[in-house]
């Protein structure tokens, strides 16, 4: 946390050489509210950071296009993502196997892609074991999901 920050100890006034080193460790007040330490959502991004912790939004988002859309062409995401050619190009690549010339980095290898068989000049991309076992812990994170906000009881 930054200095003057509320949450920040320093802000506090616990630093210094007349500091009780109690305070320090002491929680601040908003830590006793019930935190939710994570949601359907945080918990599928963890998922994915786990994998790699370089892996990128539009990663991530070319790769749930991709479950959704299994064959897609670096066209299509560019088109239902409303990503440029280059980004949807970039972000399908960094999910590639790291043993194909294809692939970037992070190279994840949650996919394949392969020659379009109309148009050798565009790949049409797969999931791999690896995505496809992705997928499916991604959909039962989904099927568990509870909502963020709670509906409150009427009083």
């Amino acid at each position: 946390l930054s200095r003057g920050h509320p949450l920040d100890a320093r802000a506090a006034g616990t630093q210094g050489a007349g500091a009780d080193p109690r305070a320090r460790r002491r929680r601040p007040a908003t830590s006793r509210l019930p935190l939710r330490a994570r949601n359907t959502l945080l918990a599928c991004l963890h998922l994915f950071k786990a994998l790699d912790p370089r892996v990128s939004v539009n990663e991530v988002m070319a790769f749930l296009y991709v479950c959704e859309n299994e064959g897609l062409t670096v066209q299509d995401l560019a088109v239902v993502g409303r990503l440029t050619q280059s980004t949807a190009s970039r972000s399908l690549r960094a999910l590639g196997p790291a043993d194909s010339e294809w692939s970037l980095q992070p190279a994840l290898g949650l996919v394949r892609a392969y020659l379009h068989p109309n148009d050798g000049r565009s790949h049409v991309v797969q999931l791999t074991d690896l995505g496809l076992d992705l997928r499916n812990r991604l959909d039962g994170l989904i099927r568990q999901a509870e909502p963020i906000v709670r509906e409150r009881a009427a009083a």
